[in-house]
């Protein structure tokens, strides 16, 4: 028999490489542009929603809910992050380039 997990745990040690994101405040956005693969959308859904991403636009050929392959990656992330879909990426591009 082993001990427990939780007291052999070690807090979690944040590296030189997290340095660079530090100062970056949120809320951030992503601008997903003719994105062929929709496991690779619901891969961004699932990243967007485990780390606070205010929304996910979603421009161009990118597939967007409901969609069975985008849910099968997103495991429900595509009903927690805010979403909007775009024909042309020009257009969310300048509203979030206005924003700052």
């Amino acid at each position: 028999m082993g001990t427990p997990m939780d007291s052999e745990r070690l807090p979690f040690q944040v590296t030189s490489l997290g340095s660079a994101y530090e100062g970056l405040s949120p809320p951030a956005v992503v601008l997903l542009d003719n994105i062929r693969s929709m496991y690779n959308v619901g891969s961004f859904f699932r990243t967007a929603d485990a780390v606070g991403i205010e929304a996910l636009y979603l421009c161009g050929i990118t597939a967007h809910p409901p969609k069975p392959a985008i849910s099968k990656t997103a495991l429900r992330a595509e009903d927690a992050v805010p979403w909007q879909h775009h024909a042309d990426a020009r257009e969310p591009l300048a509203a979030l380039r206005g924003r700052g």
